[in-house]
């Protein structure tokens, strides 16, 4: 058998979620936290803004950051 690496994941969108609840739908899909960047706007609502990888069917990776 031959492996082909590893086997494609999607990203979950966890954009607006707390970082608890971001945490468990990572890892609920598989994945694992990553880095996580903190910081204060005051145009973007409390929680999650953002991912990255961004949300989708083409990560290869099992670790991903939200900000």
């Amino acid at each position: 058998m031959v492996s082909k690496g590893k086997e494609p994941a999607t990203i979950p969108d966890v954009t607006g979620m707390s970082e608890d609840e971001a945490k468990k739908v990572l890892e609920d899909a598989g994945l694992k936290k990553g880095k996580v960047s903190k910081g204060y706007s005051d145009s973007v609502a409390k929680g999650t803004s953002s991912s990255s990888p961004s949300p989708g069917p083409r990560a290869t990776t099992r670790a991903t950051q939200w900000t």
